[in-house]
């Protein structure tokens, strides 16, 4: 009995003591007038008076009873140290440790009411697994907030945070928000949200508040009829779920149509400077929704991006062509990839220099020759790299092909995970997603995603070397490189240089303009150099036999004493000049005449011959179109070859192209061009 009756005293006295304790604590420096009253320094003075004010005992000496030393009151009113309290404790049955326990709770509990102000706990954090902060509807500490009533459809949407699925489990992550957002598909609010919204991170149906619910809702419909411009960071990650999930649009392009539309509204927030930016994860959510579902890469990828990656491709299968065609390490000629042309191969250098070939005005005007040379450096440092060390060229310059972990729409609450049926997914030529037995593997051809250092430095050097070879009046100073690769470039540029200059010696070049000229020259060198013999039995005028018509030469005009006469000229022939005679030393040298024009000899012949052909010509056009062959030229007149130039000449204006050529047969009339000839000489 008296066991008892002194259990029930000191547990009367525990209690004493907690309550003194809590009236301590209550006034200690963490009190709420700490940041509004009192200055940050206090001194043992202010502490005093403190306690008198909340009805506090003083020591011995009216000296102030310190809290560090945590002095409590026992029953009959004097204090005793927290040492002895706990050793009664002991005496009864609980431990030191206990007791620390229960006061530090008790303390945590007290201060905390002191420090949250207006803030107070609704639940525990078993009852929001999505641990949501300060603001939330209905996590642990939230504010209080003016209470929102939700619409009908809300509330159902807020019902199915509890709903369980077809087998019995809580819906929850993925299933929970599709499900909401399939209900609330076509909803429409009128609720703007006031305010500065808070920014969530992957934030879901769940983790805003009623207030941000029907704000979001509001702001979609807007978006949807493009009256909205802005787009809070909160509101757009919402949007991108709904999307990707295929609610509010349909699958495929059009889902990656308005993903891109929401992007260039947050990279618009981001340069106002408004709200956090989520531009670069709406811009990896469009990459990943293209591969998932197997669109075109060029949805998801820049145009840079493509010709980075094409660029890697040509450097890899340049250096692979030289090392198999060597046999170097153990390869074969038989595994060489395709070789690239020196023109893709110089621009694939370009596109990964941090030396732009571009903007060298020397390289741009010897454009094929630096072609040549860039492209001849590159195999002799891919084959010296081969031999000689144990990173190849192109590795040292881009790095490694590496091979890395992927995980798609990280972040995107889904249905099911995603997958990648139909083999592997190609970005650009340098970077390949794989997926096997649900692991993604992203496999890229490069490491160093920017320009190269050590290209630009090759580049360089070839700029350089060929402007000094080709005696360039602008002169570019330069690099230190290794000797071994200025011996390369050296070689190189005069061996180009050696090939350019073969080429001119042997360049052929015709000026059309003097064409005319040549030929009267030719005639008349023709002309002189005939001989008597070879003008016996020749009569000026006379008709020959065939399909041929001898020329006549037109009658001089009236009291014109210079006009030409046509005496002695050849049949025909429409250059040609007067026939010569023996020249005697010391008589000046005959002078051409000028040539008779088509519509002069047209007119002696008795017809009208359009174009102003000739009748040679005429008669020759006229027998290729009748499927004849060219009839033989009359001795001292134009060759065939020089009829059908000249025809050509005259026709020129009719389709204007050439109407006749030579094919193994002999001249012909061009099949697209006959029916309008023929309907032109028939008129």
């Amino acid at each position: 009995m008296a066991e008892n009756v002194g259990k029930v005293n000191i547990d009367e006295l525990v209690d004493r003591i907690m309550r003194k304790f809590e009236e301590a604590a209550a006034s200690s420096q963490l009190s709420s007038h700490t940041y509004s009253d009192q200055p940050i320094l206090r001194k043992g003075s202010d502490w005093a008076r403190d306690r008198e004010r909340s009805g506090g005992h003083t020591g011995q000496g009216d000296k102030p009873v310190s809290t560090g030393k945590a002095q409590m009151a026992g029953p009959d009113g004097n204090h005793s140290r927290g040492s002895r309290v706990s050793r009664s404790s002991r005496m009864q049955g609980q431990s030191s440790a206990d007791a620390r326990k229960s006061r530090a709770a008790t303390k945590r509990r007290v201060l905390t009411d002191d420090w949250l102000g207006d803030y107070q706990s609704v639940g525990s954090l078993d009852d929001d697994p999505w641990g949501r902060p300060l603001g939330s509807g209905t996590g642990p500490m939230a504010k209080v907030a003016p209470e929102t009533k939700l619409p009908p459809m809300l509330q159902r949407l807020r019902e199915l945070e509890g709903a369980r699925d077809e087998d019995g489990r809580p819906l929850r992550g993925g299933p929970l928000f599709v499900a909401q957002a399939r209900l609330a598909r076509d909803f429409v609010d009128d609720c703007p949200y006031q305010g500065t919204l808070p920014y969530r991170y992957l934030p879901t149906y769940q983790v805003v508040s009623d207030r941000e619910l029907r704000g979001y809702f509001t702001w979609r419909a807007l978006w949807r009829s493009g009256e909205a411009k802005d787009a809070p960071a909160t509101f757009a990650m919402l949007l991108s779920y709904e999307l990707i999930n295929g609610v509010g649009c349909e699958p495929g392009e059009p889902v990656v149509r308005e993903l891109q539309r929401l992007r260039e509204a947050c990279r618009a927030m981001d340069l106002a400077g408004r709200g956090p930016s989520v531009t670069l994860d709406v811009s990896h959510w469009i990459r990943d929704y293209v591969m998932v579902h197997r669109l075109d890469p060029r949805l998801a990828t820049t145009e840079e991006e493509r010709r980075f990656g094409h660029a890697v491709r040509v450097l890899r299968d340049a250096e692979g062509s030289v090392l198999c065609r060597e046999g170097v390490n153990g390869r074969k000629p038989s595994d060489a990839p395709k070789a690239p042309s020196d023109q893709d191969l110089w621009d694939a250098m370009g596109t990964l220099s941090s030396t732009d070939p571009g903007r060298s005005p020397f390289l741009r005007e010897h454009r094929g020759q630096a072609a040549r040379v860039g492209a001849g450096v590159f195999r002799r440092m891919a084959l010296h790299c081969g031999k000689r060390r144990k990173v190849g060229f192109v590795d040292g310059m881009l790095g490694f092909t590496m091979s890395t972990t992927y995980m798609p729409l990280v972040g995107v609450p889904l249905e099911k995970p995603p997958t990648l049926e139909g083999g592997d997914m190609r970005l650009t030529e340098a970077d390949v997603v794989t997926c096997r037995f649900n692991r993604w593997v992203m496999r890229r051809s490069y490491e160093l995603q920017g320009k190269s250092r050590d290209l630009g430095r090759i580049v360089h050097g070839v700029d350089c070397a060929m402007r000094v070879a080709w005696e360039y009046p602008r002169q570019l100073k330069p690099r230190t490189l290794p000797r071994y690769l200025q011996t390369m470039i050296d070689r190189e540029v005069q061996a180009e240089l050696e090939r350019t200059r073969e080429e001119e010696r042997h360049r052929f070049t015709v000026d059309l303009s003097k064409l005319g000229s040549i030929r009267s020259a030719a005639a008349t060198t023709r002309e002189a150099l005939l001989v008597d013999e070879e003008r016996e039995g020749y009569v000026p005028g006379a008709e020959t036999t065939g399909d041929w018509a001898q020329p006549v030469s037109p009658a001089p005009v009236a009291g014109d004493e210079h006009a030409p006469s046509r005496e002695g000229t050849q049949g025909g022939e429409r250059d040609a000049a007067p026939a010569l005679a023996t020249v005697s030393p010391g008589q000046p040298a005959p002078v051409a005449p000028q040539p008779a024009t088509g519509a002069a000899a047209t007119g002696a012949a008795g017809e009208t011959a359009p174009y102003g052909l000739d009748p040679l010509e005429l008669a020759l056009v006229r027998a290729l179109l009748d499927g004849k062959p060219a009839p033989p030229a009359p001795p001292g007149s134009p060759s065939v070859e020089m009829l059908v130039d000249s025809a050509n000449e005259k026709l020129f204006d009719l389709e204007g192209d050439t109407v006749l050529e030579f094919g193994d047969d002999g001249p012909h009339v061009i099949e697209d061009y006959e029916e309008d000839l023929r309907g032109t000489l028939e008129q």
